[in-house]
């Protein structure tokens, strides 16, 4: 099969947009496929540590941008897999598609929130562009049905194809030996939280998270990434008196990520808005042995069973998250019974070493159309 896999952005960009193109790549590339990646350039990407990446020049506006290349994107290839929104380039892809005649199966990660002008430009492309795409793609999928029914996504063939985790490389560890490598207290309660701090991301929910934590007098918190939201949240935990209880990690590399996950006894996602469709760190948690408190949003909320292998909360609400983290701090056998069942769902429906080969046999099939 040859398979074009086409995303707004790719890494080194982190994020899970990213990753989970990256990772379709790896796997097709160990099933034997021919890939390459469409994407937006970036000034971070050296092409010899990502060949798979075809080079093009774009006009680029935040994570969307037009590649007129795009048109002649799907020739040769057996199939084009697009991770959507790409605004500015789907409807691109989409035309290539029908002139071409090679079958389009689109993932849609997330309606995008917005206001003001960006959000009514967001808005008509969705209704323009964006329905144009949806309408020519043989198959949609999406991480939850829920999230679908939440954003009104239609599609004849609308699939729920949710993510997967690394449960061989997320997995319990050594807690004492993870705290000492950051050099946190080996006592305190400690939550974390794991994304990006900057605007594309303020939905996040770190300012609410940080507020929540003042009235948690004996919880630590760990902040795993960083972005020009950072600086903001630096003023703010000192604003609050948090800067004894509150570690900035930064950007880390793969291998301390694991440990951070392995150092916190629960994993805190406060995100505030529909722009959060599932949640990969979720995942990451949850393999990891970590209960999560979650923001009861669409998508978000299938991976956590509420009292069971975690809390959900409104989300935005920072005395209900307030609540949450008392609960979990304050009763550590109950945060332990919760983590080992969320281990045990990380392992009965999101191991990728299972959902993998469904994703790639069912690209296969669709090739053959």
């Amino acid at each position: 099969m040859r398979v074009l896999v086409a995303a707004p952005v790719y890494p080194p960009y982190r994020a899970g947009m990213a990753s989970i193109p990256r990772e379709e790549f790896l796997q097709l590339q160990a099933a034997g496929h021919e890939a390459r990646v469409f994407t937006l350039p970036s000034h971070d990407r050296q092409a010899a540590d990502y060949p798979e990446v075809i080079p093009v020049r774009a006009i680029r506006y935040g994570n969307g941008g037009g590649i007129i290349w795009a048109l002649l994107a799907a020739r040769g290839y057996d199939i084009v897999h697009l991770h959507a929104p790409f605004f500015g380039s789907d409807f691109l892809l989409a035309i290539s598609c029908l002139a071409f005649r090679v079958p389009l199966v689109i993932t849609y990660h997330m309606a995008s929130e917005n206001v003001g002008l960006v959000g009514i430009l967001t808005r008509l492309l969705r209704a323009t562009a964006e329905r144009f795409t949806l309408s020519v793609a043989r198959e949609v999928w999406v991480s939850s049905l829920d999230y679908a029914a939440a954003n009104n996504i239609k599609h004849p063939n609308l699939r729920a194809m949710p993510f997967g985790v690394d449960v061989s490389k997320f997995k319990p560890g050594d807690k004492l030996a993870a705290r000492t490598r950051f050099g946190l207290s080996v006592d305190a309660p400690l939550a974390i939280f794991v994304g990006a701090m900057d605007r594309a991301h303020a939905f996040k929910g770190v300012d609410v998270l940080l507020r929540a934590l003042v009235a948690t007098p004996a919880l630590h918190l760990l902040l795993v990434g960083d972005g020009d939201l950072a600086v903001d949240y630096k003023r703010l935990t000192d604003s609050l008196g948090l800067a004894d209880r509150v570690h900035f990690l930064g950007r880390v590399s793969d291998a301390d990520k694991t440990l951070a996950y392995q150092a916190a006894d629960f994993h805190v996602l406060p995100s505030t808005t529909k722009s959060e469709a599932f949640g990969l760190v979720t995942l990451e948690a949850m393999a990891t042995g970590l209960p999560s408190i979650v923001s009861d949003l669409p998508g978000v909320r299938t991976l956590v069973h509420d009292g069971a292998s975690g809390l959900t909360v409104p989300a935005g609400d920072a005395v209900a998250l307030t609540t949450a983290l008392q609960r979990l701090a304050g009763d550590s056998a109950l945060t332990a019974a919760l983590g080992r069942r969320a281990r045990e769902l990380a392992l009965e429906r999101y191991d990728e070493v299972k959902l993998t080969p469904a994703l790639l046999s069912r690209l296969h099939e669709l090739s053959k159309r």
